[in-house]
């Protein structure tokens, strides 16, 4: 029985537990070509991204569930429309005198990522951040980074724990645009 199951599997679980948008599936290995998946993805953040909005987070419940795939290929596909689009690690763009060890918290919350930021947004019309994994202590940080966060599903890899968290970050205000990505890539 589907609800009794304790990770996402498909579509249709992510259908029965959230309202959120489903801004696309990452289908399993060999069955499409990723250059039109993200093309699709791109397209419907892009009715997420308000005027002036260029920052865009992508974040997941776990290590392993195609964040860094993710971004890069929507970078990718921002670029392709004429997007001077960057990806980065928020470890790649540490301020100067932090040490590459920070809690992620402390990172989230540093005045000089912040700078770091607004830098960027000044340079590029899309930054995408491959961000931390989301769990309770940062997930107020994550929204005030980000004018969007894509979190990434991963099929049979992401509890349905995970998709209750992000309900009640959108049902606390704490991120204005919130979507999700289903990558069912390697199954």
């Amino acid at each position: 029985h589907r609800s009794l199951k304790k990770k996402i599997e498909s579509e249709v679980d992510l259908k029965l537990i959230t309202k959120l948008p489903l801004v696309g599936i990452i289908p399993s290995s060999g069955t499409t070509d990723d250059d039109n998946t993200f093309r699709l993805i791109r397209n419907n953040i892009l009715n997420l991204l308000g005027e002036g909005q260029k920052t865009i987070m992508v974040t997941s419940a776990n290590q392993g569930d195609g964040k860094t795939f993710c971004a890069t290929h929507l970078a990718e596909a921002f670029a392709r429309i004429g997007e001077n689009a960057i990806v980065c690690a928020l470890h790649e763009i540490l301020p100067s005198g932090v040490d590459n060890s920070i809690h992620p918290d402390d990172l989230l919350a540093h005045k000089g990522l912040r700078q770091k930021l607004d830098g960027l947004r000044e340079t590029y019309d899309i930054i995408i951040m491959d961000g931390p994994e989301i769990d309770q202590s940062n997930e107020v940080l994550i929204g005030g980074l980000a004018d969007v966060t894509c979190f990434v599903c991963r099929s049979r890899t992401t509890p349905k724990t995970a998709i209750e968290k992000l309900e009640k970050m959108k049902d606390d205000n704490r991120q204005s645009s919130l979507c999700i990505m289903l990558n069912q890539k390697g199954l």
